[in-house]
């Protein structure tokens, strides 16, 4: 595997960024409040796309101060998340109440002017589960993050790939995820609602050559990229790129060899490469800056997420 090279932006940029908290917080307002970076990045910048923060960023927070947060910092949209943990809506919670909970989340973002960038779900039901009653479960669960969807006008919905079971083969795995999978795209199509699967370590898609097998098996499937799945395995950027000729969406944190999640100046991804494949292999979609409690025993870095959320935006807005 080539070497870990630190090139997400130049030295200069790092140090520009690189605030103390006591400078960050005094300069915090000013920066939500000047949208020239903002202006001059969508009228010609490298970055031409909206930019969005995970609202589960947030998730010792409610939902409204979330959504002021990603306000505040100077986001185009918020990527909503419902997780059994780390998310203040929750499977449970949403259950039979999707449009409820959609229509005050659409409130909330009409009111501050952000974007539903994503519908991301999760459950502890897996959609590939051996079981038929759990797949039940998984399937009536997606029914309700189309509902939520559809109610904050999101254009798609991000879901896990699910895992191999133990008694499943590699392939026995793949093709059930792929029915599972057609099964949610019609039920998505219908609605005008597309759907993308998020590859991840840990799941039966945890490097490229298995994902390009899924989606021969499902060619209308669309992925959700996350880097630093595959950069913490050593998994080269330019081996990666040809996927964004199948993605919808991208979530984007630092990462480095070993360690899923790291702070902005810790980072050896190569971003300022995947800027450029984005527009080589035709990336128009969102950019979801995505900070999450990762602790170290899980393989990630505890961040302060809201400072890391405004450095990558403030990287991704500023000239290359």
């Amino acid at each position: 595997m080539a070497s870990a090279q630190p090139v997400i932006c130049s030295t200069s940029r790092v140090a520009r960024l690189a605030l103390s908290n006591d400078q960050f917080f005094s300069e915090k307002s000013q920066f939500a409040d000047s949208h020239g970076l903002k202006t001059d990045r969508r009228q010609g910048g490298a970055v031409p796309r909206p930019i969005a923060c995970s609202s589960f960023s947030f998730s010792g927070v409610s939902y409204s101060t979330a959504l002021d947060i990603i306000h505040d910092l100077g986001f185009d949209g918020v990527g909503l998340g419902v997780f059994p943990q780390l998310s203040t809506l929750t499977p449970e919670l949403i259950r039979g109440k999707a449009r409820y909970w959609g229509a005050a989340l659409a409130t909330g973002l009409r009111q501050r002017g952000l974007a539903a960038a994503d519908v991301f779900g999760a459950s502890e039901m897996k959609i590939n589960d051996p079981d038929a009653e759990r797949r039940r479960s998984a399937r009536q669960f997606f029914d309700d993050l189309i509902e939520l969807a559809e109610s904050v006008d999101a254009d798609g919905i991000t879901i896990l790939p699910g895992v191999e079971h133990p008694g499943q083969s590699q392939v026995s795995a793949l093709e059930l995820t792929a029915r599972e999978l057609e099964f949610r795209l019609d039920r998505a199509r219908a609605r005008g609602l597309r759907v993308s699967i998020e590859p991840h370590v840990g799941s039966h898609l945890d490097t490229p050559e298995k994902v390009l097998t899924l989606l021969d098996l499902v060619p209308e499937l669309e992925l959700t990229l996350d880097y630093a799945h595959f950069h913490v395995q050593g998994i080269p950027e330019p081996d990666i790129h040809h996927l964004l000729a199948r993605a919808r969406h991208f979530h984007c944190r630092g990462a480095r060899r070993d360690t899923i999640q790291t702070d902005f100046r810790s980072n050896t991804i190569d971003f300022d490469g995947i800027l450029v494949a984005m527009e080589e292999h035709g990336y128009s979609g969102w950019i979801e800056v995505e900070y999450v409690y990762w602790p170290v025993e899980l393989g990630g870095e505890v961040c302060d997420n809201l400072r890391e959320a405004r450095h990558f935006l403030e990287y991704l807005r500023s000239e290359p």
